[in-house]
């Protein structure tokens, strides 16, 4: 797949680009991105160098115009171009469409924001570095809606353990006041210990709603919350 990344990912970029309210694109961007981690796609890009900066994006139409000039930038087929070149327009073009879905999903509800919201969570964190800022408010309502939705809550909870780990510390720590008060619902919730000891069973109340249980890992809860201490002191 690593020689692919870029047609594959450029491919559904202008698919979503052309059917914004279609989930499915944004949960296979979401796939090509966690693979992405997983073999360090973008392990030797030198963010800041002669990338083209991010701070231009300014807007959806200027986004989508980056996309169709990056055509002429890069072209798809993975021989014509060094390895190295295809990785940096990658790294332009899933920054530049990141951009682009956290202003989208600002109008976007239920099954269609948690796919937004799962593709932000899965990001490599080259990406996530120099937009870190407003991954935040992502990151926030992921932990927000996870409390009724336990994928979300998982995936939220995986973020967080990821980027405490491998996010330079000026990066991260100036949000951890913002991070932290995520955790609160989780562990401010009445629980149960099942009995395998593994697993937390979530008891909530929301207004208008009935109770409801759900079964959360207790190590992931406990891991994300000790990276975050430990990073604190």
């Amino acid at each position: 797949f690593e020689p692919w990344v870029f047609t594959f990912g450029h491919e559904i970029i202008l698919h979503s680009t052309k059917y914004p309210l279609v989930s499915g694109f944004y949960k296979l961007f979401a796939v090509c991105m966690k693979i992405s981690t997983t073999i360090g796609y973008f392990k030797e890009i030198n963010i800041g160098s002669n990338i083209p900066s991010l701070s231009s994006s300014g807007s959806l139409s200027l986004v989508n115009e980056e996309i169709i000039d990056l055509d002429d930038y890069m072209e798809v087929d993975p021989q014509t171009r060094s390895d190295l070149v295809q990785r940096e327009a990658s790294f332009l073009l899933f920054s530049k469409f990141t951009e682009e879905v956290l202003t989208r999903m600002k109008q976007f509800k239920e099954e269609l924001l948690a796919a937004c919201l799962t593709l932000i969570l899965s990001l490599p964190k080259e990406i996530v570095i120099p937009l870190f800022p407003s991954i935040v408010p992502a990151l926030q309502t992921s932990m927000k809606l996870g409390q009724s939705y336990l994928v979300l809550a998982n995936s939220g909870l995986d973020a967080i353990q990821y980027w405490s780990q491998v996010l330079p510390s000026s990066v991260i720590e100036p949000y951890y006041k913002d991070i932290l008060p995520c955790l609160d619902a989780y562990l401010r919730t009445t629980v149960d210990v099942d009995g395998n000891e593994n697993t937390l069973t979530m008891t909530t109340t929301k207004p208008g709603r009935k109770s409801g249980r759900r079964k959360l890992p207790i190590k992931l809860l406990n891991n994300a919350k000790n990276d975050i201490i430990g990073d604190i002191g």
